[in-house]
């Protein structure tokens, strides 16, 4: 039986951890929302937005989950962990829109912050 990608009902790995990847250029949002597997990286969905607000944000992700069958996530419904970049309205729209996953500040961002001049 064949399955959609972004079903996520076969990726097991998206149950654990989803990043989220935004980057604006020319007054547009572009949001990929990802997971890994044994294949590598893998698209669950993107969103696009001419804004950056947290209001934006979640409604652009609600919007993406509708889309997703009801037990996305390997039958959880929600990611537990989600990689994002140094964003407060990413982290704050996320928040709203998948309440009982932890937000982590991806690798790179983290060094910047609290390294050692990364």
């Amino acid at each position: 039986m064949e399955k959609r990608l972004s079903s996520n009902i076969v990726i097991m790995q998206s149950k654990e951890l989803v990043f989220i990847n935004a980057s604006s250029s020319l007054k547009t949002l572009i949001i990929v929302v990802s997971t890994s597997s044994a294949a590598g990286v893998l698209p669950l969905g993107i969103a696009v937005t001419s804004a950056e607000s947290a209001t934006i944000i979640h409604q652009g992700m609600t919007k993406l989950s509708q889309m997703f069958p009801e037990d996305a996530f390997y039958g959880i419904g929600s990611p537990k962990k989600i990689i994002i970049d140094d964003s407060i309205a990413e982290r704050d729209g996320l928040r709203k829109t998948w309440q009982t996953a932890e937000i982590l500040l991806c690798t790179f961002h983290f060094l910047q912050i609290f390294g050692d001049g990364y």
